[in-house]
């Protein structure tokens, strides 16, 4: 179009206005006394994009718990490392978590509702989060006395799927009754246990070390740890230990140079 007059040529042929810029829909979105935060929508969102936007909302909502906006609130620097160390392990959490911490944080950013009620809710978070975790789990070494004059003894909690190594005295030495063989953890090579002992299959030696678990549905396996395995929980439940015998109150440990034997049985966990 040729523009013929100055005053046309300034309505249509002049520099077109800018347009308006479009104020951004996630992120820290003010209120009228402080800002909450939002989180990035995707039309077609893959698996690494919800991960990535989940790990994003965990760190930004906890800059804000610990108070690193310096926007007014502050829960304290070790609630918020807890809530997200436990979050960032249960990333199926954080949409619910988000949603009611978002709630709590606009009644406070356009209300100027006080946060008391918002860190008493972040207080009882961590409950919330574990319940019905296990968390029995032998971080440290375990260490326990045997004896063999008695049936299934201590109680080591374990969960699901948890891997442990067992082991235990080896040299240590104990009679199977008064006039029995005398034996190590071992049990007594090619030998037959009586028929009411805990285990009677081809591997269980007479005398041998055996581990019991329990689960808490009440399911029982019996194994052979002799000298030492491992073992792999199948669900949470509690590990307990005996000799492979039928009548266990004659089992006396040996004495040598005037003093008993005894054992030690360890447990370790495995990664």
């Amino acid at each position: 179009m040729r523009c013929l007059f100055p005053f046309l040529w300034l309505v249509a042929c002049g520099p077109k206005a800018p347009p308006e810029p479009v104020a951004p829909t996630w992120g820290w979105q003010d209120g009228v006394h402080g800002a909450c935060w939002v989180p990035e929508t995707f039309e077609n969102p893959t698996p690494e994009d919800l991960a990535a936007g989940r790990r994003e909302t965990v760190d930004q909502m906890a800059l804000q718990w610990r108070g690193g906006r310096n926007d007014g609130v502050d829960f304290g620097i070790e609630l918020a490392g807890q809530l997200r160390g436990l979050l960032r392990q249960k990333p199926e959490r954080i949409d619910e978590i988000l949603a009611v911490n978002h709630e709590y944080c606009l009644e406070w950013a356009t209300e100027g509702v006080n946060t008391m009620a918002w860190g008493g809710w972040l207080q009882g978070l961590p409950e919330l989060l574990t319940a019905g975790d296990c968390v029995a789990r032998v971080d440290e070494p375990w260490f326990g006395g045997l004896a063999v004059d008695r049936g299934w003894q201590h109680e080591v909690e374990l969960c699901p799927g948890e891997k442990v190594a067992l082991s235990a005295t080896v040299s240590s030495r104990y009679a199977l009754g008064p006039r029995g063989p005398i034996i190590t953890v071992a049990g007594r090579a090619d030998s037959v246990p009586p028929e009411g002992a805990p285990c009677v299959q081809e591997d269980c030696l007479w005398g041998v070390l055996l581990g019991r678990f329990e689960t808490r549905e009440g399911s029982v396996t019996v194994f052979v740890i002799g000298t030492g395995t491992e073992f792999m929980a199948p669900d949470e439940g509690v590990l307990s230990f005996g000799v492979n015998d039928d009548t266990l109150r004659d089992n006396v440990w040996a004495i040598q140079d005037g003093v008993q034997d005894g054992a030690s049985i360890g447990v370790r966990h495995l990664e």
